[in-house]
């Protein structure tokens, strides 16, 4: 028997039987980066939680002193190519010889003290992977999941599949980085909890910048994965844990890049 760890669950679409709580209202900040890629060949549906689709959240309001502005932006123009890089790589992979011709991507993203900037690098090329898959008549659907650990519980937030690019990137944008993180334990929840379609070929990408960690072991979480034909993909650091979890499961590992402090 496997001691699951103490976690509370925000989830963004109803679940009977799941509390759900809202995010923070942050102040809205009009800014044509943050929109939706109108070369996006992936149909957005408006079903944003609160306001107009052109309102993008950021986690910092215009008050925020302009010294840290620049340097969050230069922060992400340096995750770019890494991470850009890795996610066309994993689209490639994963739209390769899928004979179901439907795919559904999750992210799970640590969000820990230390991972603003490649948080902000998965968002700026959301819409670039997906292109990259619909070009090729795949039918794709993301996920997101947050997850960090605060005063010795789990916090984790969860967004259902959606064709919402620019919900998704809203939230990831929105993201607060603080505390430690249990990644394992997520990995495994998630596996377990999250609504994936019966007859797709199903993908999680982890961004973390830590050790592997939590109650559930990286034994027990392949096994897992495998069991439920999940393909976990690994951007996070060179250490031997994280290359296993992402060979064993049929998936791609890459290194985050450095050098953001």
């Amino acid at each position: 028997t496997i001691q699951q760890p103490r976690t509370r669950i925000v989830t963004h679409a109803r679940i009977p039987g799941v509390r759900q709580e809202r995010e923070p209202i942050l102040e809205p900040i009009q800014n044509e980066e943050q929109l939706a890629d109108p070369d996006v060949n992936v149909r957005i549906q408006q079903r944003h939680r609160q306001g107009d689709a052109s309102e993008v959240h950021r986690p910092f309001s215009r008050r925020t002193d302009e010294r840290k502005v620049l340097q969050m932006s230069s922060r992400r123009d340096a995750a770019r190519d890494g991470v850009g890089d890795a996610m066309m790589a994993i689209a490639d992979a994963l739209t390769d010889g899928n004979i179901s011709g439907k795919l559904d991507v999750v992210f799970l993203l640590d969000a820990s003290g230390s991972m603003d900037p490649h948080i902000a690098a998965v968002a700026r090329h959301l819409g670039e992977m997906a292109r990259e898959i619909t070009k090729r008549d795949v039918d794709v659907l993301f996920g997101m999941v947050t997850f960090k650990r605060l005063e010795r519980q789990n916090i984790v937030k969860r967004w259902e599949l959606t064709e919402d690019l620019n919900l998704l990137r809203q939230a990831m944008r929105s993201v607060r980085c603080e505390g430690d993180e249990r990644a394992l334990d997520v990995i495994f929840t998630t596996r377990r909890e999250f609504r994936l379609r019966t007859n797709s070929l199903k993908a999680f990408i982890l961004v973390t910048d830590e050790r592997l960690t939590g109650v559930t072991s990286l034994s027990v979480v392949i096994k897992a994965c495998r069991d439920t034909g999940i393909r976990l993909n690994v951007l996070g650091i060179n250490d031997p844990a994280h290359r296993q979890l992402a060979e064993e499961t049929k998936g791609l590992w890459f290194p985050l890049p450095k050098g953001y402090e």
